[in-house]
């Protein structure tokens, strides 16, 4: 055999073999644990501040002098501030800033003891912007105050790195007209609610770990056209993610909502046009639940594992459409059918539990009934799965096996690319290779 031959056979049977593994692997489903976030902000060199206050550009400016604040917060090089500990002593806010333009970064600072109720402050948190646009908050430790780090009417200011935890209210608090922030990669443990957004909309809500909530991890009330993603909101008491009082076009996708009661890892309630994609719902009361006139909202490519009542339940609400998820052991389903156990619950109507093109979801319970229930082998399950509830609905193409988009890792995708330039090239050099090895 020519080498060109069998050098295009090795690399092709490495790259349809990545292709085959990578799309014929199962759902994954993923058991996100806490990370341990175990610190003692007192071993930190801090530097032990009064309170800051400052409430326009020209104050902003004036403070920053006497302080000897640095640049480079920018643009064109305003302020830093930054390495405090400010203890409020159950005063107001440990860093006030209200009104201003100017660009700055409050970073690795350590606030405390700020009170929730307070006069004449605004609100007593840790970091509080009234009215801002252009500031950074980074890598802040915000304990035991009323709030962590509150907006109210700012924008165009990024969250990132920061630590709230303790908080009496919500760890990050985005309040009235709030729009257009960036709020990544914080830590919010042991708060009333770790992250809430009332009024405030396209803001980016990503990459966050949100435990221990007393309430929601993650709560929106009349907020629109947010990214909600790749956040981990764990054993939140009354839910993951909420959607509340017309809260619409928000994009909630990739988030893992997981051991959360009340409604569980996602609710909707009066919010519509929605798009719910891509998350882990996992050993909640319900994976999700669609409520009160809550319409047109789109579920799709969710798992829903072990969940205690349902994967999904839809209330009085009514043409949602969801299609192409993956329902485990919900309702105390197992491997193989049992009426007694219906994954998934609606008491609404004109919901529609497939899409308009023919694809239903996974119910792991209903492909698995029998070998003998795909005679045609088109990949769906020849009968509907009945859908339990007033509506008498029904998931008329139920996939037979867990499909999804093949995600390849890094060195699977450079096997393949590299398997087909060596076809490719090899193919048109042919005749630059020995006859034989």
């Amino acid at each position: 055999m020519k080498v060109y031959d069998k050098l295009t056979i090795i690399l092709a049977i490495m790259g349809v073999a990545v292709i085959v593994l990578s799309v014929s692997a199962p759902i994954n489903i993923p058991t996100t644990e806490t990370p341990n976030y175990e610190f003692s902000e007192t071993e930190k060199a801090y530097i032990p501040h009064g309170t800051i206050r400052i409430n326009s550009d020209s104050e902003f400016a004036q403070i920053a002098q006497q302080e000897g604040w640095p640049g480079d917060g920018s643009e064109n090089d305003p302020y830093i501030i930054e390495g405090y500990e400010i203890d409020a002593q159950r005063e107001g806010n440990c860093i006030y800033i209200g009104n201003t333009t100017v660009h700055f970064i409050i970073r690795s600072c350590y606030l405390h003891n700020a009170s929730w109720q307070s006069s004449p402050y605004f609100v007593g948190a840790g970091i509080t912007l009234y009215n801002v646009i252009n500031g950074i908050i980074e890598n802040n430790t915000c304990i035991n105050n009323g709030d962590g780090i509150f907006l109210y009417s700012s924008s165009n200011n990024t969250i990132i790195n920061n630590t709230c935890s303790d908080i009496s209210n919500y760890g990050i608090y985005l309040d009235y007209s709030s729009n257009n922030n960036t709020v990544f990669k914080n830590f919010c443990n042991h708060n009333y609610k770790g992250i809430f957004l009332y009024c405030s909309n396209n803001n980016i809500i990503s990459n966050n770990t949100v435990n221990d909530s007393d309430d929601y991890a993650i709560d929106l009330i009349s907020s629109n056209n947010n990214t909600i993603s790749g956040n981990n909101c764990s054993n939140g008491d009354s839910g993951g993610i909420a959607l509340w009082s017309y809260s619409s076009n928000n994009i909630i996708t990739n988030n893992t909502c997981n051991d959360c009661g009340g409604y569980g890892g996602i609710y909707l309630h009066s919010s519509s046009s929605n798009a719910i994609s891509g998350n882990n719902c996992s050993n909640n009361y319900n994976g999700i639940y669609i409520d009160d006139s809550s319409n047109n909202n789109i579920i799709v490519d969710n798992v829903f594992y072990n969940n205690t009542n349902y994967g999904v339940v839809i209330g009085s609400a009514e043409h949602n459409k969801i299609y192409k998820n993956f329902f485990y052991y919900n309702h105390g389903s197992g491997d193989t059918f049992n009426s007694s156990h219906i994954q998934a619950c609606d008491y609404g109507s004109n919901n529609y539990w497939n899409s308009s093109s023919g694809v239903g979801n996974y119910w792991h319970d209903w492909a698995n009934n029998n070998d003998t229930n795909d005679q045609n082998n088109d990949d769906i399950v020849d009968w509907p799965y009945p859908i339990e509830g007033s509506a008498g609905a029904k998931d008329y193409y139920p996939l037979k096996n867990p499909t999804i988009v093949p995600e390849f890792l890094s060195f699977n995708g450079i096997v393949v690319l590299l398997a087909i330039f060596a076809i490719v090239y090899l193919s048109t050099r042919k005749k630059n290779f020995p006859e034989s090895l």
